[in-house]
């Protein structure tokens, strides 16, 4: 489960991040996560895990990073974290080798972006509808067994097609 949202950006991004702090704070920190923006040039990819873990209680696996900056991304996954790459006009040019997901526009985001961005880096489904009684969650490969088990009851299966038609 994401917990923490860290945005760990270069000078450029940081000061314009800044300016509009409170946007993304609301946006991103929606959902419950907290949401922290930290200046690459203070703080080491290191002492920001660090510090989280040791004042947070957060470990690597419930934070969601987002960088600015090539090398920080890659000292981020290189740790394990689930990172995303954040492109503007100071670094289209450079290369985000490793990154599954990049955004643009940091300002525009929901929280539930972050959060699905989270759920695919760390392998675990989207939630679809929750209430107090019921969650529908997308379907995963680990749900097949369950899946077949529930298909072989012929109440369950009176009104769909044969399945032996779709195999062949």
């Amino acid at each position: 489960m994401m917990k923490y949202i860290l945005f760990l950006l270069t000078e450029y991004y940081y000061e314009i991040a800044c300016l509009r702090r409170k946007e993304i704070l609301e946006r991103a920190g929606a959902g419950g996560a907290v949401v922290t923006l930290q200046k690459l040039n203070l703080c080491s990819v290191e002492e920001a895990c660090k510090r989280l873990s040791a004042k947070e209680n957060i470990s690597l696996g419930e934070i969601l990073a987002l960088t600015d900056d090539p090398l920080c991304l890659q000292q981020l996954l290189d740790k394990g974290c689930f990172a995303i790459a954040i492109y503007h006009e100071m670094n289209a040019d450079q290369v985000f080798s490793g990154a599954r997901y990049a955004v643009e526009d940091i300002f525009s985001l929901e929280y539930r972006s972050y959060e699905e961005a989270f759920c695919r880096l760390a392998g675990l489904p989207w939630s679809i509808l929750k209430t107090e009684r019921l969650w529908v969650r997308e379907s995963m490969v680990s749900d097949v067994e369950d899946f077949y088990r529930i298909y072989q009851d012929p109440s369950i299966t009176y009104y769909m097609e044969d399945r032996r038609i779709l195999d062949s």
